[in-house]
């Protein structure tokens, strides 16, 4: 998929809304990058292999101390600390108590112009119901939530072409799934064979009839 619905935006996304709902107080700013320019985080090795990876971060450094041996439990902001690990495990504990995402997604254009499009995915064996939601590509969350209490598949009513549409499982007492992305459709002509993203995009999109 593109890099803004990879697997570390979707998880990103995941903790902003998470931890926004268990952690109120404590004010998350997604940052939709690798990390701080010229810099590194412990997650970047996860991501470089395709694994989805995110960090929390003070994202304002005093060089004056900081990456140095001066820099000691005296200079710790415990307070931040403890709102990460809250952030982290409200992360991980509604993970761990929601379904498997929906996989195999697919959609066909019912011959409108791209206007309506129909929505398909597996089964989740643990899901009982699930949510289609829409963003624009401008967007940096998703603004719509479509609730489908039964079924599989889901007729859209928003234009696809002006944005994303992902669909995540629901188990029966409201834990989400991460967001699986309707994934992208392939490219029609020839590709670079040493184009990073033109790979990502062959193995991620979805084949028109026929090809």
């Amino acid at each position: 998929a593109e890099p803004d619905n990879g697997p570390s935006r979707e998880l990103a996304r995941y903790a902003w809304v998470t931890g926004t709902i268990y952690n109120p107080s404590f004010h998350i700013l997604p940052v939709f990058r690798l990390d701080r320019i010229s810099r590194g985080g412990d997650h970047s090795p996860y991501v470089s292999l395709g694994d989805a990876g995110l960090r929390f971060t003070e994202r304002l450094e005093n060089y004056k101390r900081q990456h140095l041996p001066t820099d000691d439990f005296a200079h710790v902001n415990f307070g931040y600390v403890a709102n990460v690990a809250r952030t982290n495990a409200s992360v991980v504990g509604s993970l761990a108590a929601a379904p498997a995402p929906p996989v195999a997604l697919a959609r066909r254009d019912q011959a409108s112009g791209g206007s309506k499009w129909s929505l398909t995915w597996n089964s989740v064996p643990s899901a009982a119901s699930y949510e289609v939601l829409f963003r624009r590509t401008y967007s940096p969350t998703y603004e719509k939530v479509y609730p489908v209490a039964t079924g599989t598949s889901f007729l859209l009513p928003d234009q696809l072409d002006d944005g994303w549409a992902a669909v995540r499982a629901v188990s029966a007492d409201g834990h989400r799934s991460l967001a699986s992305t309707v994934p992208p459709p392939c490219p029609t002509l020839a590709t670079r064979a040493d184009s990073v993203a033109a790979g990502d995009l062959i193995r991620n999109c979805i084949r028109a009839p026929g090809r």
